[in-house]
């Protein structure tokens, strides 16, 4: 199993600035994402630079929405199905990655319930 990538940060929205000011925009500070406790409701924007754990955070996320894990403060009163589930990306190349990168996950998170002593996963066992 590879080593848990650095997760993503979350940038909040810039305050606003009036058209034809010189005044910098001051920004909001950014905060770290957590995808074992980020909230699963709402839509949710993902944004970091490449190489900080963007695809990894998705599959998580997706697999966390799977499993219905958070249904008490997600909104959902059942896990979700993959047709119930939309993930966006930019580029085709980043759509395929994902796409392997969530099937992986899932299929992790499905030889866990087969035999839970046998993974070494640490985000399957939280």
């Amino acid at each position: 199993m590879s080593p848990v990538p650095t997760t993503p940060q979350i940038a909040q929205p810039l305050m606003p600035q009036t058209p034809g000011s010189k005044t910098p925009v001051p920004q909001t500070p950014v905060t770290q994402l957590d995808p074992l406790t980020f909230p699963l409701f709402g839509s949710r924007l993902i944004e970091a630079s490449a190489g900080t754990g963007k695809t990894f955070t998705l599959a998580l996320l997706y697999v966390r929405l799977i499993l219905g894990q958070g249904n008490n403060q997600c909104g959902f009163q059942r896990p979700l199905t993959p047709k119930e589930i939309l993930v966006v990306t930019f580029t085709e190349l980043a759509a395929g990655e994902l796409r392997d990168r969530i099937r992986a996950r899932l299929v992790d998170a499905a030889d866990y319930f087969k035999q839970p002593d046998k993974v070494d996963d640490a985000l399957l066992v939280t």
